[in-house]
């Protein structure tokens, strides 16, 4: 019995060691941490200044000190149809309270948050071709990250930076339509299998 487990325990000893991964490439020194939907006070649309304007905001940041620390941070907005409806190369100029105006800075500092606004413009809102989606890039050069929102696909969507920015690929976002159930599973409204 105990030659017999010996034997078992020098089979187990005897796999082979798991390959090592192979090298990747840096990540980006760029982070967004966040984009949502918000109201601003007041915020610079077309060079004039708009109250209460509903704008996407996203807290972005460098990770690391990088050879200039001056990102740019980029948004393109689209239709339901993935189709670029509207582009901004920098933020907007905003204010929360009607005397503290501000956008991102010439100069980034490294693991510090900030706040970039790009208002949703009369443009962007007609029903017509009415915004669905918002991809927002940071990035120095042709290194950069970009994120959607809300959730999508985001290789199903043309940007500019889409052959070197870094990006997480979420999978396109469900229907409000479809149901939560896998398929062969009773739906909660009928009990009918899908």
């Amino acid at each position: 019995m105990v030659a017999l487990l010996l034997g078992a325990r020098t089979a187990l000893c005897q796999f082979p060691a798991p390959a090592t991964p192979a090298p990747t490439a840096p990540a980006a020194p760029y982070e967004i941490r966040s984009i949502q939907r918000i109201v601003k006070h007041r915020v610079d649309v077309d060079n004039s200044w708009k109250d209460n304007a509903p704008c996407v905001e996203a807290d972005v940041r460098l990770t690391t000190d990088t050879e200039k620390n001056h990102p740019y941070v980029k948004a393109y907005f689209y239709n339901h149809k993935k189709a670029v409806i509207q582009k901004f190369d920098a933020p907007a100029r905003g204010s929360d309270d009607y005397q503290n105006y501000a956008s991102i800075p010439d100069y980034f500092k490294a693991k510090e948050y900030y706040k970039a606004c790009f208002p949703i413009t009369a443009r962007a809102s007609e029903a017509k071709d009415k915004w669905a989606h918002v991809i927002i890039v940071i990035g120095e050069g042709k290194q950069a990250v970009a994120q959607i929102y809300p959730n999508d696909d985001i290789s199903q969507y043309d940007f500019g930076e889409k052959s070197f920015a870094t990006f997480k690929t979420n999978g396109a976002s469900a229907s409000p339509f479809s149901s939560p159930f896998p398929p062969g599973l009773p739906s909660r409204s009928t009990g009918n299998t899908q």
